[in-house]
């Protein structure tokens, strides 16, 4: 009886664990997913739509105004202004949606929303009123000077200031003023028209009076009572997580008041609802209407509110970074280029007036902070903040605090203005709280938490109850097996001798069964333990020890030598674009037809030179040489150096270039006159010419003949001059001998070094192996227009850092590109029995500015950005030379400019074929490809009736592959011992996992086994 209790005790048990399991972590959640969904979606019906439709309570809108203390000191002196914080002043905020329209379909619904404010002596603090007096900037006077001095409105009259004082404000002596709160926020200083309404024309903070005929200028007045716009969002029924995402705001779908698409696109919700299932890897976006502009939160801590657990998001004052730090901020730089720094936003063309936003007291923002005394920025106090219940997306608590500026400085003839300093003045910052009050908490609980709450008790009892069962009915079955009889007791108290002999066998035979099996489980168990301990513990460990010191950069490690010079050549392969049609092309701008002939296969080796180690051994410098040998086996069938190909006279077409992109009036007139006696073949911006010539010999610009042409002298010192200077192109080679210019691709890299470098060994920080810390003793380049540009990042491609992974980044500065590019994972490779990732450039690193923003300063300082997959390079190469992947893959619109290329991933995207333990490269391709604009050029008949297409010249795949020598030793050095590893890991847990079966097995053998027959039995038998 006592086994058949036993075994449907565990047996419940089991079923009670797993139906606690499938309900707890299945069914109930899934349940309570879909209530919530049901609940927090936008319609007529839903829990969320009162919430929404009006706040369930007030908003505490806290003002608190900046005071100047030294005005006269600032007015007349250029002081530094001393700022003395007023406030708060709190008024309640209400808002009620309006017009509400729900879609047919119920997945969008239209509103309007208005806002109103009223003043709370109550929540405001000690003592303050709407009556007292502030000493504050005249703001409408200073904005009015700003936006003169920015639009350069007849700053030619003099006394201009006399004018717009004695008339519009009262004759003011100072940019400073008293006035009262209410004024300064909602009734207005009084600017003196007499005229018609012009207000829709004005910034919002004017007002017209019609009564008076007068204007009056406020900072909330334009809010108080008004909407802020048409809105058109998302009800969340089609897709949750989309629910409240603004879809259009006063009908149209983006912005229209800054300089970019990025600038321009409204994401996010209006901060009244938020989707529901929020997590730590949520980025939650609002659109602000009166900032215009979309900011984004992130998870920052867990947090507890009246007894409900949330996340708090907060908002990066890193997103108000300038362009160099944030790129794609460019597009909220005004139209005159006067980018701010950072941590502000630049509003004017927002409100039509020169506002500028930030933080409260500058947080973020130190060096606005640093232009005023007595600010005391902290994220605590001065941060934007979101706490929510994550499940439901309810607000739990939020502060909006934003901070609004106006630049004072000196304006001309504007005498009042002559001494004051030219800082970024704080006028006022807000604090928009929101704190959900305990009825409003209560109704979440029930509506979430409780039920939430309600599945983890059900799963955890139904689980614990059920191991308990479990337990007690395997006891049972256990204590039934192991427990004798009392027949066999009484047996065993009276044995007879022969009986003792019986007896002693018996025990025997069980003592020792059970001391194999204990002692052969123990062994296996302690196997176990010593290869999960070895395996995924101390092996690795000491494997890592050793790669880390073989791969580290010194004289004596074992990657110094490969790294010092490639262990085999590499293979560099030339593409050379051929121009079928050059006639049609030349006289009737015909679509240019391409041909591509190659591979042309130079045989690529590198030497490192004068190596210095510094002497902590933490960097090294060097500078690498690169030497250029002609492969005909490697090439394509038949392929020579003295082929003669028709491509287009980059020497020619570039010179044009030159001077047409600097507007260079007298170059282009001497280069259309002088071009003629430059170059044997004039008659065509197209040539036929030798492959060794094209890439290494060079097209002859001949400047040693004289000739009667007025301006071949002049180009031909200027060209000289330019040689002297270093300035001259590197495609450009000045031959002393027979004094002639030659340009040609590649003469400009043989045996040539390319440069000076200083790069990390890895000994401090092997994830740094490699790192270039400088190039030609410069910390950054000089080529680019902003320091993301600028920045070098990576190595040399010739050694990358060990230890790499899915997400790994590699980074890899190019100076023949002037740029650094970097390589993500795509898949796993093997290569001659060596497993490894790859990892490649996607070419969305070469999109223009409105699809990668960062890529703002590479475009060319006359403001030409190109379109998308290439880059200008003139900065780089002082010639018009465009970047681009093979065949423009990744540029569809620099493709369809021509005829015949077939861009393909495979063929033509770069890539990096890596043993990610040690970084070794396993295979690698470099694919670029160079272009040049052909198009008329003013002055230049040649070019008269060319079409403007971005031409292809050659493009190039600089590969590398590991040879079966190479690859032994690499197997040898990583491979190999971490394969031991695996082997020596599994052999001790499988050894290990049977001598523990075994051991068991023979313990519950000894266990549940029928003894061998008892004195007793024995004696029946024998009666």
């Amino acid at each position: 009886m006592a086994l058949n209790i036993g075994g449907w005790l565990a047996g419940l048990g089991v079923i009670l664990v797993a139906v606690g399991g499938v309900l707890g972590w299945g069914l109930f959640p899934s349940m309570i997913e879909d209530e919530i969904t049901k609940n927090v979606v936008l319609a007529n019906d839903s829990t969320s739509y009162k919430f929404w439709n009006k706040l369930p309570q007030p908003v505490e809108f806290k003002v608190y105004i900046w005071e100047v203390e030294n005005p006269d000191g600032v007015l007349l002196h250029g002081e530094k202004p001393k700022m003395k914080e007023a406030g708060p002043y709190t008024y309640l905020l209400n808002r009620t949606k309006e017009n509400i329209k729900f879609s047919e379909d119920g997945n969008f619904v239209e509103f309007e929303q208005r806002t109103s404010y009223k003043f709370s002596p109550e929540l405001s603090g000690p003592s303050l009123s709407e009556d007292d007096e502030v000493t504050v900037l005249n703001t409408a006077l200073m904005s009015m000077f700003i936006e003169g001095d920015i639009k350069e409105w007849l700053w030619g009259i003099a006394g201009l200031d006399v004018i717009f004082g004695y008339f519009l404000f009262g004759a003011p002596s100072s940019v400073f003023m008293n006035i009262k709160v209410r004024d300064l926020l909602f009734d207005g200083m009084i600017i003196k028209c007499d005229g018609k309404d012009d207000s829709r024309l004005l910034p919002p903070f004017y007002r017209y009076d019609e009564k008076s005929e007068n204007y009056y200028y406020s900072f909330l007045d334009h809010r108080n009572g008004e909407t802020d716009g048409h809105f058109k969002v998302m009800t969340g029924k089609s897709d949750v997580s989309k629910l409240g995402q603004i879809v259009e705001w006063e009908h149209n779908s983006t912005l229209n008041c800054w300089y970019g698409d990025e600038c321009n696109t409204i994401r996010g919700s209006d901060a009244t609802i938020f989707p529901p299932f929020l997590d730590e890897e949520s980025k939650i976006h609002v659109h602000s209407t009166d900032l215009c502009r979309s900011l984004y939160l992130t998870y920052d801590r867990e947090i507890e509110h009246k007894g409900l657990n949330g996340y708090r998001y907060s908002v990066d004052p890193v997103q108000l970074g300038n362009v160099s730090t944030m790129p794609e901020n460019y597009c909220y730089c005004p139209s005159n280029g006067a980018c701010l720094k950072e941590g502000a936003l630049d509003l004017t063309s927002c409100y039509n007036t020169p506002v500028i936003f930030s933080m409260p007291h500058f947080y973020g923002a130190p060096q606005y902070e640093q232009m005023v005394e007595n600010l005391k920025p902290n994220k605590e106090e001065h941060q934007i903040y979101l706490d929510v219940e994550t499940n439901s997306g309810a607000v739990l608590r939020a502060a909006r605090r934003v901070q609004y500026n106006l630049m004072i400085k000196p304006i001309r003839w504007i005498v009042m203005t002559d001494h004051l300093p030219g800082v970024v003045l704080p006028l006022y910052w807000v604090d928009e709280f929101f704190d959900l009050n305990e009825k409003n908490t209560d109704f979440w609980k029930d509506l979430v938490v409780n039920k939430i709450n309600l599945v983890d008790t059900v799963r955890w009892t139904l689980i614990g109850v059920g191991c308990v069962l479990f337990l007690i009915g395997t006891a049972l079955h256990c204590h039934k097996q192991i427990t004798p009889t009392k027949q066999k007791k009484q047996a065993s108290m009276c044995p007879t001798l022969f009986n003792k002999k019986l007896y002693f066998n018996n025990q025997l035979d069980t003592d020792m069964s059970c001391n194999i099996g204990g002692w052969l489980a123990a062994v296996g168990a302690i196997l176990i333990a010593v290869g999960g301990v070895f395996g995924w513990g101390l092996l690795p460990s000491m494997i890592e020890d050793e790669i880390t010191k073989n791969v580290v950069l010194a004289k004596d490690s074992a990657t110094y030598k490969l790294w010092k010079q490639l262990p085999q050549p590499m293979e560099f392969k030339v593409y050379i674009w051929e121009v079928d049609n050059p006639d049609e092309v030349q006289s009737n701008g015909a679509k240019p037809k391409m041909k591509e002939t190659g591979p042309y296969t130079y045989l690529l080796n590198r030497t490192k030179e004068n190596i210095k180690f510094s002497e902590d051994g933490n960097f090294v410098e060097f500078e690498q040489r690169t030497f250029y040998e002609f492969s005909p086996e490697l090439s394509g069938p038949s392929l020579s150096e003295d082929d003669d190909v028709t491509v287009l006279n980059s020497a020619m077409m570039g010179l044009f270039l030159a001077s047409d992109i600097l507007d260079d009036e007298l170059g282009l007139r001497a280069m259309g006159s002088a071009y003629r006696s430059l170059f044997d073949d004039y008659t065509s911006v197209f040539t036929k010419i030798k492959v060794r010539d094209l890439l290494f010999d060079g097209l002859m610009i001949r400047c040693k003949e004289k000739h009667e042409e007025l301006f071949w002298e002049g180009v031909c010192n200027a060209l000289a001059e330019n040689y002297k200077k270093g300035l001259l192109s590197p495609f450009i080679r000045y031959d002393e001998k027979n004094d002639n210019f030659f340009y040609s691709f590649l003469n400009h890299r043989n045996g040539e070094t390319d440069g000076h470098f200083k790069v990390m060994t890895g000994k401090s920080d092997v994830s740094k192996l490699g790192e270039i810390v400088e190039w030609e003793h410069n910390s950054t380049l000089d080529f680019w227009y902003g320091d993301e540009c600028n920045t070098i990042r990576g190595s040399d491609a010739t050694i990358f850092p060990p230890f790499l992974d899915e997400k790994s980044k590699i980074y890899v500065h190019s100076t023949d590109l002037c740029k650094s590019l970097y390589m993500t994972y795509e898949k796993e490779i093997n290569h001659t029995g060596v497993d490894g990732y790859r990892y490649v450039v996607d070419p969305v690193q070469l999109g223009n500015v409105s699809s990668v923003p960062e890529n703002y300063c590479y475009c060319p300082s006359f403001g030409a950005c190109l379109k998308e997959g290439v880059v200008d390079l003139t900065s780089c190469y002082n010639a018009p030379v465009i970047f681009s992947m093979p065949h423009f893959y990744g540029a569809p619109q620099y493709e369809q400019m021509v005829e015949n290329l077939k861009p393909n991933k495979e063929e033509h995207q770069m890539y990096l074929d890596v043993e990610r333990k040690s970084g070794v490269p396993l295979r690698a391709s470099r694919r670029a490809q160079f272009n040049l604009m052909i198009k008329s050029i003013r002055k230049a008949d040649v070019t008269k009736n060319l079409p403007q297409v971005v031409l292809p010249l050659f493009w190039m795949d600089e590969s590398f592959e590991l040879d079966e020598e190479a690859s032994d030793s690499l197997k040898f050095l990583v491979v190999s011992k971490l394969s031991f590893v695996d082997t020596v890991r599994w052999v001790l847990i499988g050894v290990g996992c049977v001598l523990f079966s075994i051991g068991a097995f023979l313990h519950s053998k000894r266990r549940i086994s029928p003894k061998k027959p008892t004195e007793q039995t024995e004696l029946e038998s024998m009666s």
